[in-house]
């Protein structure tokens, strides 16, 4: 298979997953949850 037939990948507005991102996304989970999020996170 060539790089022509692959498809597009999805324009980052669309995706909602985070690969490889599992601790970040844990982490500023917990800090939203808790209401003592960073102003460097906003």
């Amino acid at each position: 298979m060539s790089d022509a037939d692959e498809p597009e990948p999805p324009h980052p507005r669309e995706t909602t997953e985070w690969f490889g991102h599992a601790e970040a996304e844990r982490k500023l989970l917990d800090a939203f949850r808790s209401g003592r999020t960073a102003h460097a996170w906003l």
